[in-house]
């Protein structure tokens, strides 16, 4: 009987004994995971800041390049651009590896964050840019790893690869958007619009359609495009892994094959042209 008790303490002593070493490892699995955060929050704590101020005339061509960070573009009526750049960093030495540049040229503007990167190619540096634009501009945004908003744009705009949403207002010149890894929303169109490479989807309401029409090919997402009575135009889809609808008494949609669509809006007249699409389309009238 002595042996048996002897036995069954020794038994809860070493349950006991393991359960209060895992309960310590635990603990300190959530302290070092503690530091952890807290290391990553303080990581970037070198930080600058840096301001520019540039009359522009009116259509003066706007560029924005190779940045790694998210853009936020403001327009209104004025000719002069401002330009506000935050950079942070882990060290001051990164910092000083990716500068921002601003300079004005005879055409425009350009922001450009591209300088020196072949020699810092380990430097982690965050560069978020905001710019106050008169609408009346030639918009160019171009190897941006964030996401990009803008305003009102009274001319061209055209976004190429982008690692993150793109959201516009309204577009009075043609717009383009290229190698987007995010959704797509252009608020209206009033000329051509072209979608190439979007990894997400495509939302456009188009006012007015330019005689290229609208293309939007390889698209990893569903493409919503609202139509005003003012459009005439040609529907053809190709390669669609999804379904087509149309919502509205001018348009009309008719199914050649499990893939192949084509149709009319009003009149007829530019293109509409959709290929590789990996979602439905919804052709409708404008704000329905």
């Amino acid at each position: 009987m002595r042996t048996k008790l002897i036995a069954t303490f020794t038994a809860l002593a070493l349950t006991g004994a393991m359960s209060f070493a895992y309960a310590c490892t635990a603990r300190t699995h959530v302290l070092a995971a503690t530091r952890n955060v807290s290391a990553d929050d303080d990581d970037m704590r070198e930080r600058d800041e840096q301001d520019g101020r540039f009359q522009l005339a009116p259509g003066a061509e706007v560029t924005v390049n190779s940045l790694s960070g998210s853009v936020k573009i403001e327009t209104a009526e004025t000719d002069t651009a401002e330009v506000h750049v935050v950079r942070t960093a882990r060290t001051r030495a990164d910092l000083d590896c990716r500068p921002v540049r601003l300079e004005q040229t005879g055409a425009g503007l350009r922001v450009d964050g591209q300088e020196n990167r072949r020699q810092c190619r380990n430097a982690h540096v965050n560069q978020s840019v905001t710019l106050r634009l008169p609408r009346r501009v030639q918009l160019n945004v171009n190897s941006i790893s964030g996401h990009v908003t803008a305003g009102d744009i009274d001319g061209p705009a055209s976004f190429n690869s982008i690692s993150g949403h793109v959201t516009v207002g309204n577009v009075r010149g043609p717009v383009r958007c290229n190698s987007i890894s995010g959704h797509v929303e252009i608020a209206s169109a009033l000329d051509a619009a072209s979608f190439t490479s979007i990894s997400g989807h495509v939302t456009i309401n188009i006012s007015r359609l330019g005689e290229r029409g609208l293309k939007a090919q390889s698209i990893s997402g569903s493409v919503d495009v609202g139509l005003s009575d003012d459009v005439n135009a040609d529907v053809h889809v190709e390669s669609i892994s999804g379904s087509v609808t149309a919502d509205g008494a001018r348009i009309t949609v008719n199914k050649l094959s499990a893939n192949e669509f084509t149709g009319r809006v009003g009149t007829g007249g530019a293109p509409l042209e959709f290929f590789s699409i990996s979602g439905n389309i919804r052709l409708h009238r404008a704000g329905v």
